[in-house]
């Protein structure tokens, strides 16, 4: 059985905000891997995790962004995306209407705006990206270093 969601754009997106800064999280993170010629990857990963799966299929269908996963251990369900494009896609959902994960979104945005013009791909680079991640100064992440 399907939500009953409005077909507004408006209204899911605020539904999908709302959802997202109650139930979402936003990960950055360095692994190290020497396939790599800086020797680590950039991971960055949006997800939404919960008991009910209908609800994270549903959105998903809606989105045409990320894979629902259930992990059979935990009892849970999880929407996950990783690839640029829904990265950007999601975000952008989200950007008008949310409120407890703002500061993160927009600074998972820059990241975004980095990975897009390839900084990741140097040390310099991964470490301003790391550093925009874990920087709590809103005035830092407005102005990179």
């Amino acid at each position: 059985m399907e939500p009953n969601l409005s077909e507004d754009p408006k209204i899911f997106k605020a539904y999908l905000s709302g959802f997202f800064d109650g139930e979402g999280s936003f990960l950055v993170k360095a692994r190290p891997d020497s396939r790599y010629r800086i020797g680590n990857q950039l991971v960055l990963r949006i997800e939404i995790s919960q008991n009910y799966g209908e609800i994270l299929k549903y959105l998903q269908s809606k989105m045409q962004v990320g894979n629902v996963y259930y992990f059979k251990k935990r009892h849970i369900y999880s929407w996950v995306t990783h690839d640029l494009p829904g990265l950007i896609k999601f975000t952008d959902l989200l950007r008008e209407y949310v409120v407890v994960k703002r500061d993160k979104l927009e600074r998972f945005r820059t990241i975004i705006a980095l990975v897009q013009q390839k900084h990741h791909l140097n040390r310099d680079g991964l470490s301003q990206i790391l550093h925009i991640w874990n920087d709590t100064n809103p005035e830092t992440v407005a102005n990179p270093r």
